[in-house]
C-alpha cells in the first residue's frame, strides 16, 4: 500500500489517498479509496467515480513496489498527488515517468520526465513539483522544476557542485542515499535555501544565491 495527504482547493477539505493491491480473486486488482477529513460520510472510505482505469493499472502495481522497496512517499504540490514509477516500467512506456492524481477531481495522469528515472526522487518546493537528479558518480546533484503537466516540460533551476563545498564534503557525495527535504523561506524556487539530507544523518542548507552549503 501507498498513501498520501492532499488538500482539495475546491471543498477546502484534506483527503487522504490509498492505493493499494487487492485480493488476487478481485476483478479489479489494483484498488484507490479516498478519506475526506471533516466529510460528510464519518469513517467511510470511498473509491474514485473512475476507479482506477486498466490503463493506469500496471504503473499503479509499479508505484506501490517502489514504495515498499524505496520508502518512496508521494509528493502533494499543484493539486496533485505524485509518485515515481518503478524503472522498470518506465522502459516499456518511457512517456510514464510520475503517476498523478488530482485531489480535486479525483483521476489520475501522467507526467513526463526529461530523463530515465532512475536515481531520482520528487519533492515540492516552493509551491511546485520537482524531481532531485542523483548525480553523485560526478559530485553533482540536480533540482528540476515541472512548468507544465500538458507537455511535461521541466526546467533546471539547481545544479549544485557538491565537489567544491567545505562542509563535510565527504558526508555529502559518499552516503548511500541522498536526499532533498523541502526549502525555507518565501522568495521563490530561485533565491529559497534548499534543505538536504543524507544516510549519514548529515543535514545541510543550499543557499542558492552564493552558491554555498552550510550546515
Amino acid at each position: 500500500v501507498t498513501a498520501g495527504l492532499g488538500f482539495d482547493a475546491r471543498t477546502k477539505k484534506y483527503k487522504v489517498v490509498r492505493l493499494f493491491r487487492g485480493d488476487y480473486g478481485d476483478k479489479q486488482h489494483i484498488k484507490c479509496k479516498i478519506y475526506t477529513l471533516g466529510g460528510d460520510h464519518g469513517d467511510d472510505w470511498k473509491p474514485p467515480a473512475a476507479g482506477v482505469p486498466f490503463r493506469f493499472c500496471r504503473a499503479a502495481q509499479a508505484t506501490i513496489s517502489h514504495a515498499r522497496h524505496d520508502k518512496a512517499l508521494p509528493v502533494f504540490a499543484n493539486g496533485f498527488l505524485h509518485w515515481i514509477i518503478r524503472p522498470s516500467f518506465v522502459v516499456e512506456r518511457p512517456r510514464a515517468a510520475i503517476l498523478s492524481f488530482s485531489v480535486t477531481d479525483e483521476i489520475f495522469a501522467w507526467v513526463q520526465s526529461p530523463f530515465e528515472v532512475s536515481g531520482v526522487h520528487l519533492v515540492e518546493l516552493a509551491g511546485h513539483l520537482c524531481m532531485v537528479r542523483d548525480l553523485l558518480h560526478v559530485g553533482m546533484l540536480e533540482i528540476w522544476k515541472l512548468n507544465d503537466y500538458g507537455s511535461g516540460g521541466w526546467s533546471l533551476e539547481h545544479r549544485i557542485d557538491l565537489l567544491r563545498q567545505h562542509v563535510g564534503r565527504d558526508d555529502l557525495i559518499q552516503p548511500q542515499i541522498i536526499r532533498v527535504l523541502g526549502s525555507v523561506g518565501n522568495c521563490g524556487l530561485s533565491t529559497e535555501r534548499i534543505v538536504i539530507a543524507t544516510s549519514r544523518r548529515k543535514v545541510v542548507v543550499y543557499d542558492p544565491v552564493p552558491h554555498s552549503l552550510r550546515p
